[in-house]
């Protein structure tokens, strides 16, 4: 068996520091892996960088190591948005909570609920004093 002319012992640089840099990562790669949240398919990438430089002698050589994790981001989530103006011609914007605008539904407290999530019974209060104009659809 021949003898080896490179002895550097990955896991002993810097005093055990790249690979206490490894673990680290690693299990950073490994929890994102596991997460329910991100796509279990896609490829994540551990990265261990070595920079070599020498002096002028060269006989010295100084290393900069370098480890870090590229994940992959959570799933998104879709949603429908309502938009339009207000009584003032100012943007207004609400969720969809429905499923389709102007249906009511009945939440998870067992109310039922306009189609962007407002308890009606609150919001039948907030009209039962205001006067409407039928002949132009609006407040008086």
């Amino acid at each position: 068996m021949t003898k080896s002319l490179i002895n550097i012992d990955l896991s002993k640089i810097s005093n055990g520091a790249l690979q206490e840099k490894f673990e680290r990562e690693m299990q950073k790669v490994v929890a994102n892996l596991m997460d329910p949240n991100t796509d279990a398919t896609k490829k994540r990438k551990l990265t261990m960088t070595l920079t070599l430089q020498t002096d002028d002698s060269r006989s010295v050589v100084f290393m900069d190591t370098e480890v870090k994790s590229s994940l992959v981001p959570d799933k998104s989530v879709n949603s429908k948005l309502l938009i339009g103006l207000d009584d003032h011609k100012q943007p207004v914007a609400n969720e969809l909570k429905s499923g389709t605008p102007g249906q009511t539904f009945i939440g998870d407290d067992g109310k039922l609920h306009t189609d962007t999530g407002e308890d009606v019974d609150q919001v039948e209060a907030k009209q039962k004093n205001k006067v409407i104009d039928l002949q132009h659809g609006k407040e008086a």
